[in-house]
């Protein structure tokens, strides 16, 4: 089937056989196909999308009934890495939205994707809107990928400016309901939580960043410091007058003591979602090594080598400095506990609690839930699709009224 703009291919796998429900096996076996057929067609004949079905539904004629055929087909690339600048966060924002993607990664083919040459002016134009530069269209074509725009960016001399809250997600029919606001993981950044924007276009979501991040003549002195930072901030950029707020690992510490502080700003905060954070002094001194660190750096994809990762392993460093100094205060509201559910053999003294470390006297309104992944993948496909379902799931069971309602 043609759409217009994309070429479709059904196949029925017949009797005997069955439909494969893994993801990746489903990708990898359409790109084997797509090879093979690369062979003996040329490239505007091969489909960008090949779906297996159990069996063709048919007419009362005996031909295949096109109408029953599934319309809307998910794309995505190849695998999702988070975005670790300013720059990659805009760039993969304009990416979803002009393509209509879930997740990217920089190195994916922007025609491979579903894009075609008018797609691929909108995209660069609206790139340039974003920063003064002069994009090489020519350069574009011949490495139609994410990092080659990102490089152009960079290149011209744009500054990597870093907003202190970044909007992830806006919607425009549901000014009423809770927002969302994410403080940023050890890191100092927050967009890795671009990749819940797509399962959550009905949610208002915010992300806050470190103001001083990749400066360390200006750092914060301790968590409480941060968390009145943040808090300010805020107060200041959300107008609803209930909030929920959350954080991965090392943000989810900082998100209970900022909704310690909201009252103070006039805000009620909803609940508090902690997406795999633990006490992390429940944990031994290991756990704040430079090697860890510098190991779920590369999981991350960060070069440590590079500016950017010598910048984020200070942040990191710092942050877990503050942690071990801080002794966390008792937060009586509604707390959800988003546990990863997978760990390796050498982080089990993460996850052998139960409660991830938070003891009830800190903690005594919280609940446990469990989600597929591990702790590094959480925000990453697949697994980013279960967590962004149970972090809706916890707010829509726990609304309440604003404060002095």
């Amino acid at each position: 089937l043609s759409t217009g703009v994309e070429l479709i291919a059904y196949t029925a796998v017949g009797e005997g056989h069955e439909v494969l429900t893994n993801e990746s096996e489903q990708c990898s076996w359409a790109e084997r196909i797509k090879i093979e057929l690369g062979r003996v067609l040329p490239s505007y004949m091969v489909p960008l999308h090949i779906v297996a079905l159990p069996k063709f539904e048919l007419t009362a004629n005996g031909k295949i009934d096109r109408k029953a055929l599934p319309k809307h087909i998910k794309k995505h690339g190849t695998f999702s890495v988070n975005p670790l600048t300013a720059i990659e966060f805009e760039l993969m924002k304009s990416w979803q939205n002009i393509l209509c993607i879930d997740f990217l990664a920089t190195h994916d083919n922007f025609f491979k994707l579903g894009g075609n040459s008018l797609l691929m002016l909108k995209m660069l134009a609206e790139i340039e809107k974003i920063y003064p530069v002069q994009l090489s269209y020519a350069s574009f074509v011949t490495n139609p990928t994410l990092a080659n725009l990102v490089e152009q960016v960079s290149t011209a001399g744009i500054p990597q400016k870093h907003s202190n809250i970044i909007e992830i997600n806006k919607s425009p029919k549901n000014r009423n309901k809770t927002p969302l606001v994410l403080i940023h993981p050890g890191g100092g950044l927050s967009y890795c939580y671009l990749s819940l924007r797509n399962y959550m276009k009905d949610l208002d979501v915010y992300a806050v960043n470190n103001p001083h991040y990749g400066d360390a003549q200006h750092t914060f002195d301790s968590i409480t410091n941060m968390a009145e930072k943040y808090a300010e901030q805020i107060s200041r950029r959300i107008e609803q007058d209930v909030i929920c707020l959350g954080g991965w690992s090392f943000g989810g510490e900082v998100a209970l003591e900022v909704a310690n502080k909201m009252v103070k700003y006039g805000k009620a905060v909803e609940r508090v979602i902690l997406i795999d954070s633990y006490n992390l002094l429940s944990f031994k001194e290991e756990a704040f090594s430079r090697k860890n660190i510098v190991k779920d750096m590369a999981l991350m994809g960060v070069d440590i080598n590079s500016l950017e990762g010598k910048k984020f392993l200070f942040e990191v460093q710092h942050n877990r400095n503050l942690i071990q100094k801080y002794e966390p205060k008792s937060y009586y509201n509604s707390v959800l506990l988003l546990k990863a559910n997978e760990y390796n053999k050498e982080d089990e003294v993460f996850y052998s609690d139960a409660r991830n470390g938070w003891p009830e006297i800190l903690l005594p309104n919280l609940e446990v839930r469990r989600i597929s992944g591990k702790h590094m993948d959480l925000l990453s496909h697949p697994a980013v699709a279960t967590l962004a379902e149970a972090i809706l799931d916890g707010i829509n069971k726990n609304e309440i009224e604003p404060l002095g309602v």
